[in-house]
């Protein structure tokens, strides 16, 4: 669950070098969300796009 930014807000520091992300990712991406069981096939879809998105955004 989203917990308002505390994270990016608590330990990125751009002044410093140090920049922070924080992705809110819908349980249905990796997930049966009737069941609350985890569906690898789904979460290796999603850890694909998430890691190609933040390579992209590495090189910008």
């Amino acid at each position: 669950r989203f917990k308002g930014g505390y994270i990016t807000r608590h330990y990125g520091d751009p002044g410093g070098g140090i920049d922070a992300v924080q992705l809110e990712i819908s349980q249905r991406i990796y997930m049966d969300e009737d069941t609350f069981a985890y569906d690898d096939a789904k979460a290796a879809r999603a850890q694909t796009v998430i890691r190609q998105l933040l390579q992209a955004a590495l090189l910008v």
